[in-house]
């Protein structure tokens, strides 16, 4: 794993963590979701405001990471926070950062297709 590729991680994961006051896994239960084209295998990842998964995107068998916000009713700031993040991600073109492929609407909320590299989350520390 290069440098850009850790960078990226840390910097995804860590975006959670700055809009959040703990980033200890939620004691609330949430089901797989259900994405049209998307095949979901696993919940890989879970902060106070959002869920990661992986699956497969059935068009073209192409494996994915698929970050959607955790909160039923996200707020405004919330929803334009995750925009501005999909944004920024998907013109980062350089070798090695993760590709973000799309962004839709799920339910009252956001969920951006991200690509899979095949990495585990580890806790920092």
């Amino acid at each position: 794993m290069n440098i850009y590729t850790r960078s990226f991680i840390f910097w995804s994961l860590a975006s959670d963590i700055l809009w959040e006051t703990d980033d200890s896994p939620s004691s609330g239960e949430h089901s797989m979701i259900t994405l049209p084209g998307i095949t979901i295998h696993s919940k890989i990842y879970e902060s106070l405001a959002s869920l990661v998964y992986r699956g497969i995107r059935e068009q073209d068998n192409c494996a994915v990471i698929a970050k959607v916000l955790k909160q039923d009713y996200p707020s405004p700031q919330d929803l334009t926070r995750y925009r501005q993040e999909y944004e920024i991600t998907r013109f980062l073109n350089i070798e090695g950062v993760v590709k973000a492929y799309s962004q839709q609407d799920y339910q009252r909320t956001l969920v951006i297709l991200l690509e899979d590299f095949g990495g585990e989350h580890s806790p920092v520390g």
